[in-house]
């Protein structure tokens, strides 16, 4: 009796250390109330697969809020009023031009005065004659006609010099088109320019908004849509400037093989300054649609990736999977989880080697 007895109390010993090893090894497999605090567990989502494309491009005025400036008659420069990287406002002066053209052009306006004057006290000596008997109706109405071609004539040059700024005494005024900053100046004074000439002499721009005119090459031409968006950066920044792709130009560069594709943007703070180089992530969507978590989840090991499927804080699984595609910050899983599952994206690598010693 005394060895039933005996044999029953260490049958319940080993029941009870094989129990107490169980809730030790558990306890062991569990997460603690500090690393509940610490992890982070993200929810696998499902969407189209977004890509990207990395390019290079060059920063550019935007042609719209560019004016270049030529000559309207040949001289000489009296006064460059202004230099390179100067703001201007529309109507300023930039250079006082003197020129024999322009000594020309007000001899003209002097010459069509003094006809359409000529013209019109012939017209008012014809009226009176016309009203007195002593002159046709025709006679008078031809005189009439005279005075209004001087008139024109006279008009028309007094037109022409305002728009040109020509200001009398051979000389006339360069002034700015449009509001914007000096970006190239071509002569200072004593220098000779001529009318014929293709070179501008000076050129404004509003760098408020730039243009980003990015080398898309011929096998990329078919991810790449207007109204993509666009991130862009340069060696001189440590900034990621957005905008979107508002034209694919559809001439392509025999040397390069290259088309243009071009994205706006705003640069209010001036910063970027055209011809600096730029490298350009274009983002575009895949029309396949695949779950997706944080790229920092997937641990990969042995030549293969695991994620960490979190079910309860004492039920954490090691499960592979099979990535699609892989972004900065998203990767897109072929195989090995579904919508809605939840994985751990922080301390997850600590978990990982806790769990499988």
């Amino acid at each position: 009796m005394r060895n039933i007895i005996f044999i029953s109390i260490i049958v319940l010993l080993a029941i009870s250390c094989k129990d107490k090893s169980k809730v030790e090894e558990q306890n062991k497999n569990c997460l603690n109330d500090t690393m509940m605090k610490s992890i982070q567990i993200d929810t696998v989502k499902h969407s189209l697969v977004e890509h990207e494309l990395k390019m290079t491009g060059k920063i550019s005025f935007d042609q719209e809020h560019t004016q270049k400036i030529f000559p309207l008659a040949s001289g000489r420069v009296l006064e460059a009023k202004v230099e390179i990287g100067d703001f201007v406002k529309k109507g300023d002066v930039l250079a006082i031009i003197n020129s024999s053209e322009a000594a020309d052009d007000e001899n003209q306006l002097s010459t069509a005065e003094s006809r359409m004057i000529i013209a019109e006290r012939s017209m008012n000596a014809a009226k009176d004659m016309y009203k007195d008997g002593l002159t046709s109706e025709r006679e008078y109405i031809s005189a009439q006609k005279e005075y209004e071609v001087t008139k024109a004539e006279f008009n028309k040059i007094k037109e022409v010099l305002r728009i040109n700024n020509m200001s009398g005494l051979s000389t006339y005024t360069v002034r700015a088109p449009i509001s914007g900053y000096i970006v190239e100046k071509n002569i200072n004074p004593e220098f000779f320019i001529r009318s014929g000439d293709n070179m501008n002499i000076f050129t404004i721009s509003d760098i408020s908004d730039i243009w980003v005119m990015v080398n898309l090459y011929e096998v990329d031409l078919d991810k790449v849509k207007v109204g993509y968006e666009a991130d862009v950066k340069t060696l001189s920044y440590d900034k990621v400037y957005h905008g979107v792709i508002d034209k694919i130009f559809n001439v392509v560069d025999p040397t390069s093989k290259t088309l243009k594709a071009r994205v706006k943007l705003h640069n209010d703070d001036y910063s970027l300054k055209p011809e600096m180089f730029a490298s350009v992530t274009i983002h575009y969507l895949e029309n396949i649609n695949r779950p997706y978590i944080p790229s920092k989840a997937v641990i990969f090991d042995k030549n293969k990736y695991f994620v960490m499927v979190y079910h309860d804080k004492c039920n954490i699984e090691t499960r592979e999977v099979k990535a699609y595609w892989e972004n900065k910050d998203t990767t897109y899983i072929n195989t090995g989880l579904k919508q809605g599952e939840l994985v751990i994206s922080k301390l997850q690598l600590l978990i990982y080697d806790q769990l499988n010693d």
